[in-house]
């Protein structure tokens, strides 16, 4: 009898071992809140609705979101104090971090250091404002298009501006081109094609869990357990209709949802970031060092259905000026 409570023990802490190790963790965050993704000429009901929308979702399934703001599309003639009542609904969120983007999305690789500097002290100065009184901080930075600089020299330069600012630079691990997607699906909407609209919206939904399986291989194979992921996606109105079904889908992988802070305090995300250069890819990539594997590693990756990106191709060419 005592033989065999030992082994049951054992076999339940196998199992507990086994279980853990296969933990999966997710930090959603947000990028271009509230308004960056949107046509200048769509009605402020319009992005009201969608805000809303994803809020709702948040709510519903307690998910903790880290938002990355442009305060530039908060400034419009006849709409600011709207646009801005928006923000504070997402601030006001208790499952919400705020996070600095610039002020209006420019890509750091083709500017100064300075000019890029004052877009970040720019980028920051109503969200401070609104968050006065409620105990939070503006703590995190991520770059438009996760461009960190165009080589080691540009990049240290402003990452050491964002120490002194006490700003976070943060990372990412999986995204999986939402803003290409968004784009043939805002195209249905206008023309009211709801069928293709949702054949978009479930390609998308499909792609996004293959790059999620591919990059829990990469977990696995590199580091030998589920690291938590940081997941980037945008505030556009892909997600407001869609994101109830990716929150869901990742709930059936097994994944459990944290905040941002959480999962930076892994130790993966300790590690050196080799990579210096134009691209945002995952950080997956800039964590290794040898040139040649990280390029394998990129193109291993799932690439989104090619009928896809050549109509986004097709749509970019043809699209009309914001």
């Amino acid at each position: 009898m005592i033989l065999k409570r030992y082994f049951l023990s054992l076999l339940f802490i196998l199992f507990y071992k086994a279980s853990f190790a296969q933990l999966k963790q997710v930090a959603i965050t947000l990028d271009d809140a509230p308004f960056t993704t949107w046509s200048d000429r769509t009605p402020l009901k319009t992005l009201e609705e969608a805000n809303t929308k994803i809020l709702r979702a948040i709510d519903r399934y307690t998910v903790p979101v880290c938002i990355f703001i442009n305060e530039n599309t908060l400034i419009k003639e006849g709409e600011t104090d709207a646009r801005i009542r928006t923000l504070k609904q997402w601030l006001s969120n208790p499952l919400i971090t705020p996070g600095n983007h610039s002020y209006s999305h420019p890509n750091y690789v083709n500017m100064n250091a300075s000019a890029f500097q004052d877009e970040i002290i720019k980028g920051e100065v109503i969200t401070k404002k609104l968050l006065q009184g409620t105990g939070q901080s503006l703590l995190y930075f991520r770059f438009p298009f996760n461009a960190l600089g165009s080589d080691s020299i540009t990049k240290a330069a402003m990452q050491n501006f964002l120490k002194e600012k006490n700003y976070i630079s943060t990372p990412f691990t999986i995204e999986s081109s939402d803003y290409l997607f968004n784009t043939l699906y805002q195209q249905a909407l206008d023309k009211n094609d709801k069928t293709r609209a949702k054949a978009i919206a479930d390609s998308y939904i499909n792609y996004t869990i293959a790059v999620f399986d591919y990059f829990e291989t990469i977990s696995q194979e590199q580091y030998k357990r589920q690291v938590p992921q940081i997941f980037l996606g945008h505030i556009n109105a892909l997600h407001a209709d869609c994101i109830t079904t990716l929150i869901e889908q990742l709930q059936k992988k097994g994944y459990t949802f944290i905040d941002l802070t959480t999962a930076l305090k892994d130790n993966v995300y300790k590690q050196h970031d080799y990579y210096a250069g134009p691209y945002g890819f995952s950080w997956f990539y800039r964590w290794e060092y040898d040139p040649q594997k990280r390029k394998k590693l990129l193109q291993s990756q799932p690439e989104p259905p090619d009928e896809i990106y050549q109509q986004y191709l097709k749509a970019i060419r043809t699209a009309p000026t914001k």
